[in-house]
């Protein structure tokens, strides 16, 4: 296998008007790069090989565009992290309705494209991750605004903890890095008994990536010294191995949740934990009633999408659970749109997956905010799929009557923005943020690109040789 080079792009890109002049078949002259490639005739493998999106989907987004400009209504691209269509095919068709009107596909959750198929005329493309703006972009790619900074407040709960700490310091419950807290790591017994002291209401510990905890959390409730002890006498490091090599390419929270399934998970936890602590917070435990997720997408909250939080995991185990009433979800979207107000206007469209908490005492807290796109439940969880996906279908018309901008922080705002509230907040990067290299305008992960085979190499000369001739 061999990558399509950069200068073999510019090649193709520059041939372009006379790839279109001698029979290209394009709808417009300003469809972009991508689209007019492919409506050379035969070349629709080429762009599938550099998107990286399956050559079913280039060609079910060639027949929407065509189906919706007919219809008056935007061309909407959604898609899942792992292949629903063929591993999990019954549950595809569940969501079936839910996606009604939009193309649905499937990009492997840790590599995107060499270069992006961009969609044409109106389009909405809603990116669950960022570096997917290399397969896919829309007119309007409502995912991606922020995203710089949605990725450092998702990648770390602490850093999490100090954005909201900075405009809204009520948001998140009392956050500490357990690495800054001088405590005993060695000794997990006197650890416990150091935290009881210093939150003598509770605990709960987390790592700062940690995502998809269901109910798995270490809190002061947790037996620390035993469960390490139990983890390191049990089998539980053949079933990890084995777990992913089970569900190699599968998302991260996929992952988590199967490893949550051997009775050893919190042992092998809290050692993590102990031999990490930089990557670790403690947080004040708060005394939680029931606990909710409000979907925040370009500065307003999705009322339609809002559930309460466990209840999806509860049902799967067959365990009772407590439907909350209309009047609860509202005042809980409320809440969630008071904090969303507090940000200033560059960054109020950043997206965010709220985990908020109703309390005994009747108020409400951020457990978390999960910001971006990466939400589980809009694309998994029929009814945050078709609120999302109404949303999405209206969102042309919302950009149109000023309602949304899609805007936030340039790239290099963004950039610049971290690196200032960086050195405020204390946080060196290199440290905090291993698996990202912080760019002028963007930030870049450790997965790569696609690789493109030889064949289509020589396929993107043919392409230009043919203009020579012309």
């Amino acid at each position: 296998m061999s990558q399509l080079t950069h200068q073999e792009i510019l090649n193709v890109k520059r041939a372009l008007p006379d790839i279109q002049r001698f029979g290209g078949r394009s709808l417009s002259p300003e469809i972009p790069l991508a689209i007019r490639i492919r409506d050379v005739h035969g070349h629709d493998d080429f762009l599938a090989a550099i998107s990286g999106l399956p050559l079913k989907t280039i060609q079910e987004i060639d027949q929407a565009v065509i189906r919706n400009r007919a219809a008056g209504r935007p061309t909407v691209v959604r898609y899942f992290l792992d292949d629903r269509e063929h591993g999990n095919p019954e549950d595809f068709k569940k969501l079936a309705k839910a996606y009604e009107n939009s193309v649905v596909t499937h990009i492997p959750a840790n590599s995107y494209g060499k270069m992006p198929l961009v969609v044409p005329g109106s389009s909405v493309v809603f990116h669950s991750r960022v570096f997917h703006n290399q397969s896919i972009l829309g007119q309007l790619n409502p995912g991606l605004v922020n995203s710089n900074i949605a990725q450092i407040l998702t990648a770390n709960k602490y850093v999490e903890s100090l954005f909201w700490q900075q405009y809204a310091p009520e948001a998140l419950p009392e956050t500490h890095l357990l690495s800054k807290m001088n405590l005993n790591l060695a000794n997990p017994q006197k650890l416990v008994e150091q935290l009881n002291h210093k939150f003598p209401q509770g605990w709960v510990m987390k790592g700062v990536n940690e995502s998809a905890t269901n109910f798995s959390i270490i809190t002061d409730q947790t037996k620390l010294a035993q469960e390490i002890e139990a983890y390191q006498k049990s089998d539980f490091e053949k079933f990890k191995a084995a777990t992913y090599q089970r569900l190699v390419g599968y998302d991260d929270d996929d992952i988590y949740t199967a490893l949550q399934e051997h009775k050893n998970y919190f042992g092998w936890r809290a050692s993590q934990y102990l031999n990490s602590p930089e990557r670790v917070i403690v947080q004040r435990k708060v005394d939680i009633d029931r606990e909710f997720r409000v979907e925040a997408i370009n500065g307003k909250i999705l009322r339609k999408a809002t559930i309460d939080r466990h209840n999806w995991w509860l049902e799967m185990k067959n365990l009772p659970f407590q439907q909350s009433a209309p009047e609860t979800f509202k005042k809980v979207e409320d809440f969630a749109q008071s904090l969303v107000d507090k940000l200033p206007p560059h960054l109020r469209e950043t997206n965010f997956a709220f985990d908020i908490a109703l309390l005994k005492n009747g108020n409400y807290i951020a457990i978390e905010s999960n910001a971006g796109s990466e939400c589980g439940f809009l694309p998994n969880l029929d009814i945050s799929v078709a609120a999302l996906n109404e949303y999405l279908l209206k969102l042309p018309e919302l950009k149109n009557e000023g309602q949304v901008t899609l805007q936030g922080l340039s790239g290099i705002e963004q950039m610049k923005y971290l690196q200032e509230h960086f050195k405020t907040w204390g946080i060196d990067p290199s440290l905090e943020y291993p698996q990202y290299q912080f760019l002028k305008s963007e930030l870049k992960t450790q997965f790569k690109s696609v690789e493109v085979a030889k064949k289509f190499r020589s396929r993107a000369t043919a392409l230009l040789c043919s203009q020579v001739h012309h």
